[in-house]
Protein backbone atom coordinates (compact mmCIF):
# COMPACT_ATOMS: atom_id res chain seq x y z
CA UNK A 1 0.00 0.00 0.00
CA UNK A 2 2.93 2.30 -0.47
CA UNK A 3 3.74 3.26 -4.07
CA UNK A 4 1.41 0.74 -5.68
CA UNK A 5 -1.64 2.23 -3.92
CA UNK A 6 -1.45 5.51 -5.78
CA UNK A 7 -1.53 4.79 -9.51
CA UNK A 8 -3.48 6.01 -12.54
CA UNK A 9 -3.21 8.38 -15.49
CA UNK A 10 -2.23 11.91 -14.52
CA UNK A 11 -4.53 13.86 -16.79
CA UNK A 12 -4.97 17.33 -15.34
CA UNK A 13 -2.78 20.33 -16.11
CA UNK A 14 -3.35 22.97 -13.43
CA UNK A 15 -3.61 26.71 -13.60
CA UNK A 16 -0.63 28.64 -12.25
CA UNK A 17 -0.30 31.77 -10.22
CA UNK A 18 1.24 33.53 -13.22
CA UNK A 19 -2.29 34.06 -14.54
CA UNK A 20 -4.01 37.34 -13.86
CA UNK A 21 -7.19 37.52 -11.84
CA UNK A 22 -8.95 38.89 -14.95
CA UNK A 23 -8.06 35.80 -17.02
CA UNK A 24 -9.19 33.48 -14.25
CA UNK A 25 -12.50 35.31 -13.95
CA UNK A 26 -13.01 34.81 -17.70
CA UNK A 27 -12.50 31.05 -17.32
CA UNK A 28 -14.84 30.86 -14.33
CA UNK A 29 -17.67 32.66 -16.08
CA UNK A 30 -17.60 30.58 -19.27
CA UNK A 31 -20.07 28.04 -17.89
CA UNK A 32 -23.17 28.11 -15.73
CA UNK A 33 -21.23 27.73 -12.49
CA UNK A 34 -21.70 31.40 -11.66
CA UNK A 35 -24.82 31.47 -9.47
CA UNK A 36 -27.09 34.50 -8.88
CA UNK A 37 -26.17 35.91 -5.48
CA UNK A 38 -29.75 37.03 -4.91
CA UNK A 39 -30.90 33.37 -5.04
CA UNK A 40 -29.02 32.50 -1.85
CA UNK A 41 -30.41 32.94 1.66
CA UNK A 42 -27.79 32.66 4.42
CA UNK A 43 -29.51 31.06 7.42
CA UNK A 44 -26.90 30.07 10.01
CA UNK A 45 -23.14 30.37 10.49
CA UNK A 46 -22.03 26.86 11.45
CA UNK A 47 -18.24 27.25 11.46
CA UNK A 48 -15.41 29.70 10.98
CA UNK A 49 -12.85 28.64 8.38
CA UNK A 50 -9.36 29.81 7.50
CA UNK A 51 -10.67 32.37 5.01
CA UNK A 52 -14.09 33.26 6.38
CA UNK A 53 -17.37 31.79 7.57
CA UNK A 54 -19.20 28.60 6.62
CA UNK A 55 -22.99 28.89 6.60
CA UNK A 56 -25.96 26.58 6.25
CA UNK A 57 -28.05 28.26 3.56
CA UNK A 58 -30.86 27.89 1.04
CA UNK A 59 -30.25 28.18 -2.71
CA UNK A 60 -33.08 28.62 -5.20
CA UNK A 61 -33.01 26.65 -8.46
CA UNK A 62 -29.45 25.42 -8.19
CA UNK A 63 -27.83 22.47 -9.99
CA UNK A 64 -30.89 21.68 -12.12
CA UNK A 65 -33.10 21.46 -9.02
CA UNK A 66 -36.30 23.47 -8.89
CA UNK A 67 -37.19 25.32 -5.71
CA UNK A 68 -35.18 25.57 -2.50
CA UNK A 69 -32.17 23.34 -1.78
CA UNK A 70 -30.29 23.26 1.52
CA UNK A 71 -26.61 23.95 0.83
CA UNK A 72 -23.42 24.97 2.60
CA UNK A 73 -21.83 28.27 1.59
CA UNK A 74 -18.22 29.25 2.20
CA UNK A 75 -18.22 33.02 2.64
CA UNK A 76 -14.75 34.44 2.03
CA UNK A 77 -13.41 37.68 3.43
CA UNK A 78 -14.20 40.78 1.42
CA UNK A 79 -11.58 42.70 -0.56
CA UNK A 80 -8.70 40.20 -0.39
CA UNK A 81 -5.32 41.33 -1.67
CA UNK A 82 -4.56 40.49 -5.32
CA UNK A 83 -2.37 37.42 -4.62
CA UNK A 84 -4.99 35.95 -2.28
CA UNK A 85 -7.72 36.57 -4.84
CA UNK A 86 -5.72 34.85 -7.59
CA UNK A 87 -5.01 31.88 -5.32
CA UNK A 88 -8.68 31.58 -4.36
CA UNK A 89 -9.89 31.84 -7.96
CA UNK A 90 -7.37 29.20 -9.03
CA UNK A 91 -8.75 26.93 -6.31
CA UNK A 92 -12.31 27.54 -7.50
CA UNK A 93 -11.35 26.73 -11.08
CA UNK A 94 -9.64 23.55 -9.89
CA UNK A 95 -12.70 22.42 -7.92
CA UNK A 96 -15.06 22.79 -10.87
CA UNK A 97 -12.65 20.87 -13.11
CA UNK A 98 -12.50 17.85 -10.81
CA UNK A 99 -15.94 16.63 -11.73
CA UNK A 100 -18.19 14.56 -9.49
CA UNK A 101 -17.43 11.48 -7.39
CA UNK A 102 -19.64 9.65 -4.83
CA UNK A 103 -17.02 10.17 -2.11
CA UNK A 104 -16.17 13.82 -2.72
CA UNK A 105 -18.40 16.73 -1.63
CA UNK A 106 -19.90 18.37 -4.73
CA UNK A 107 -19.30 21.99 -5.64
CA UNK A 108 -22.71 23.22 -6.86
CA UNK A 109 -21.80 26.75 -7.89
CA UNK A 110 -20.15 29.99 -6.86
CA UNK A 111 -20.49 33.76 -6.79
CA UNK A 112 -17.26 35.44 -7.90
CA UNK A 113 -18.39 38.59 -9.70
CA UNK A 114 -18.60 40.71 -6.52
CA UNK A 115 -17.28 40.42 -2.98
CA UNK A 116 -17.53 38.44 -0.87
CA UNK A 117 -16.73 35.41 -3.01
CA UNK A 118 -19.11 32.54 -2.20
CA UNK A 119 -18.58 28.83 -2.82
CA UNK A 120 -21.73 26.68 -2.72
CA UNK A 121 -21.46 23.01 -1.74
CA UNK A 122 -23.91 20.18 -1.17
CA UNK A 123 -25.18 19.97 2.41
CA UNK A 124 -24.09 16.93 4.43
CA UNK A 125 -26.62 16.54 7.29
CA UNK A 126 -24.74 14.03 9.45
CA UNK A 127 -21.72 16.17 10.24
CA UNK A 128 -18.14 14.95 10.12
CA UNK A 129 -16.68 11.48 10.55
CA UNK A 130 -14.64 12.41 13.62
CA UNK A 131 -17.74 13.35 15.62
CA UNK A 132 -19.61 10.27 14.39
CA UNK A 133 -16.77 8.05 15.58
CA UNK A 134 -16.50 9.80 18.93
CA UNK A 135 -20.24 9.61 19.47
CA UNK A 136 -20.14 5.84 18.93
CA UNK A 137 -17.31 5.55 21.46
CA UNK A 138 -19.41 7.36 24.06
CA UNK A 139 -22.40 5.10 23.36
CA UNK A 140 -20.26 1.99 23.83
CA UNK A 141 -19.12 3.13 27.27
CA UNK A 142 -22.61 4.23 28.37
CA UNK A 143 -24.26 2.21 31.12
CA UNK A 144 -27.67 2.89 29.57
CA UNK A 145 -28.26 0.71 26.52
CA UNK A 146 -31.44 0.72 24.46
CA UNK A 147 -32.43 0.09 20.85
CA UNK A 148 -31.28 3.56 19.75
CA UNK A 149 -27.88 3.07 21.37
CA UNK A 150 -27.36 -0.26 19.62
CA UNK A 151 -28.45 1.19 16.29
CA UNK A 152 -26.01 4.13 16.56
CA UNK A 153 -23.02 2.08 17.72
CA UNK A 154 -20.63 1.43 14.85
CA UNK A 155 -19.59 -2.09 13.86
CA UNK A 156 -16.27 -3.20 12.38
CA UNK A 157 -18.09 -3.45 9.06
CA UNK A 158 -19.01 0.22 9.35
CA UNK A 159 -15.40 1.16 10.06
CA UNK A 160 -14.15 -0.83 7.08
CA UNK A 161 -16.82 0.79 4.91
CA UNK A 162 -15.73 4.28 6.00
CA UNK A 163 -12.11 3.39 5.26
CA UNK A 164 -12.97 2.05 1.80
CA UNK A 165 -15.09 5.08 0.90
CA UNK A 166 -12.31 7.48 1.92
CA UNK A 167 -9.81 5.45 -0.11
CA UNK A 168 -12.05 5.68 -3.18
CA UNK A 169 -12.29 9.45 -2.83
CA UNK A 170 -8.52 9.74 -2.48
CA UNK A 171 -7.95 7.45 -5.46
CA UNK A 172 -10.18 9.76 -7.52
CA UNK A 173 -8.16 12.83 -6.49
CA UNK A 174 -4.91 11.05 -7.32
CA UNK A 175 -6.26 10.08 -10.73
CA UNK A 176 -6.98 13.77 -11.27
CA UNK A 177 -3.42 14.50 -10.10
CA UNK A 178 -4.41 16.36 -6.97
CA UNK A 179 -3.41 16.09 -3.35
CA UNK A 180 -5.73 16.61 -0.41
CA UNK A 181 -3.81 18.80 1.97
CA UNK A 182 -5.96 18.24 5.06
CA UNK A 183 -6.94 14.57 5.02
CA UNK A 184 -8.33 13.84 8.49
CA UNK A 185 -11.55 12.48 9.99
CA UNK A 186 -12.75 16.01 10.83
CA UNK A 187 -12.72 16.81 7.09
CA UNK A 188 -14.76 13.77 6.04
CA UNK A 189 -18.46 14.66 5.90
CA UNK A 190 -21.40 12.25 6.01
CA UNK A 191 -24.81 12.32 4.39
CA UNK A 192 -28.02 10.77 5.72
CA UNK A 193 -27.12 7.38 4.22
CA UNK A 194 -23.76 7.15 6.06
CA UNK A 195 -21.84 7.90 2.87
CA UNK A 196 -18.44 9.51 3.52
CA UNK A 197 -17.31 12.38 1.31
CA UNK A 198 -14.01 14.24 1.31
CA UNK A 199 -14.37 17.94 2.01
CA UNK A 200 -12.01 20.94 1.98
CA UNK A 201 -10.93 19.97 -1.51
CA UNK A 202 -10.22 23.65 -2.11
CA UNK A 203 -7.03 23.05 -0.15
CA UNK A 204 -6.00 20.31 -2.54
CA UNK A 205 -3.00 21.10 -4.70
CA UNK A 206 -1.71 19.98 -8.06
CA UNK A 207 1.17 17.54 -7.59
CA UNK A 208 3.41 19.46 -9.96
CA UNK A 209 2.82 22.85 -8.32
CA UNK A 210 5.99 23.13 -6.28
CA UNK A 211 5.46 26.83 -5.63
CA UNK A 212 2.54 26.06 -3.31
CA UNK A 213 4.47 24.01 -0.72
CA UNK A 214 5.22 26.90 1.64
CA UNK A 215 1.59 27.99 1.75
CA UNK A 216 0.39 24.44 2.32
CA UNK A 217 2.67 23.52 5.17
CA UNK A 218 2.63 26.81 7.01
CA UNK A 219 -1.06 27.64 6.90
CA UNK A 220 -3.17 24.58 6.28
CA UNK A 221 -1.66 21.34 7.44
CA UNK A 222 -1.81 19.87 10.91
CA UNK A 223 1.42 18.32 12.06
CA UNK A 224 0.05 15.05 13.43
CA UNK A 225 -1.33 14.12 10.02
CA UNK A 226 1.83 15.15 8.14
CA UNK A 227 4.34 12.73 6.68
CA UNK A 228 7.96 12.91 7.89
CA UNK A 229 9.11 14.45 4.60
CA UNK A 230 6.52 17.20 4.94
CA UNK A 231 7.52 17.91 8.54
CA UNK A 232 11.25 17.77 7.92
CA UNK A 233 11.70 18.92 4.33
CA UNK A 234 8.54 20.89 3.52
CA UNK A 235 7.73 18.41 0.72
CA UNK A 236 4.16 17.31 0.05
CA UNK A 237 3.44 14.66 -2.60
CA UNK A 238 0.99 11.85 -3.35
CA UNK A 239 3.07 9.64 -1.06
CA UNK A 240 2.51 12.17 1.71
CA UNK A 241 -1.24 11.62 1.22
CA UNK A 242 -0.70 7.88 1.65
CA UNK A 243 0.86 8.61 5.04
CA UNK A 244 -2.06 10.85 6.00
CA UNK A 245 -4.46 8.09 4.95
CA UNK A 246 -2.70 5.78 7.40
CA UNK A 247 -3.30 8.31 10.18
CA UNK A 248 -6.95 8.52 9.08
CA UNK A 249 -7.28 4.74 9.35
CA UNK A 250 -5.86 4.94 12.88
CA UNK A 251 -8.47 7.60 13.72
CA UNK A 252 -11.26 5.42 12.34
CA UNK A 253 -10.29 2.29 14.26
CA UNK A 254 -9.76 4.15 17.54
CA UNK A 255 -13.22 5.73 17.13
CA UNK A 256 -11.93 9.25 16.70
CA UNK A 257 -8.99 9.41 19.09
CA UNK A 258 -6.34 12.08 18.54
CA UNK A 259 -3.17 10.67 16.94
CA UNK A 260 0.04 10.94 18.96
CA UNK A 261 -1.72 12.25 22.09
CA UNK A 262 0.26 14.25 24.66
CA UNK A 263 3.23 14.81 22.39
CA UNK A 264 4.51 18.13 21.06
CA UNK A 265 5.40 18.71 17.41
CA UNK A 266 9.19 18.83 18.05
CA UNK A 267 8.92 15.60 20.03
CA UNK A 268 6.82 14.06 17.26
CA UNK A 269 9.39 14.91 14.60
CA UNK A 270 12.17 13.38 16.68
CA UNK A 271 10.22 10.22 17.55
CA UNK A 272 9.12 9.62 13.96
CA UNK A 273 12.74 9.92 12.87
CA UNK A 274 13.58 7.17 15.35
CA UNK A 275 10.89 4.90 13.92
CA UNK A 276 8.21 5.41 16.58
CA UNK A 277 4.69 4.49 15.47
CA UNK A 278 1.35 4.49 17.31
CA UNK A 279 0.11 1.25 18.93
CA UNK A 280 -2.42 -1.06 17.29
CA UNK A 281 -5.99 0.26 17.71
CA UNK A 282 -8.19 -1.95 19.88
CA UNK A 283 -10.84 -2.52 17.17
CA UNK A 284 -8.31 -3.24 14.44
CA UNK A 285 -7.35 -6.80 13.48
CA UNK A 286 -3.70 -7.69 12.93
CA UNK A 287 -3.89 -7.83 9.13
CA UNK A 288 -5.35 -4.33 8.90
CA UNK A 289 -2.85 -3.02 11.43
CA UNK A 290 -0.02 -4.23 9.17
CA UNK A 291 -1.67 -2.31 6.33
CA UNK A 292 -1.87 0.86 8.41
CA UNK A 293 1.78 0.63 9.46
CA UNK A 294 2.81 0.29 5.83
CA UNK A 295 1.40 3.81 5.50
CA UNK A 296 2.64 5.28 8.76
Amino acid sequence: MKDQRMTGEHVYASLTKTQSAENIYTNLHEKVWEFPRENIVINEIIAKGSYGNIAKSEAWNIADTRGSTTVVVNIFEENPIEDERITLLNDVDMMKSLGSHPNVVDLLGYCTIDDPILLIFEYMPNGNLQKRLQNSRELETSSYVNLTTRRNTLTNYDLLSFSYQCAMGMEFLEWKKYMHSELAARNILMNNRMICKLSRIGLARDVGDKNRNDTITQKHLYAKWMSPETLLENVHTIRSNVWSFGILLWEIFTLGCEPYPNISVPELIESLGKGHRMPKPGQCDTQLCVLIKEDV
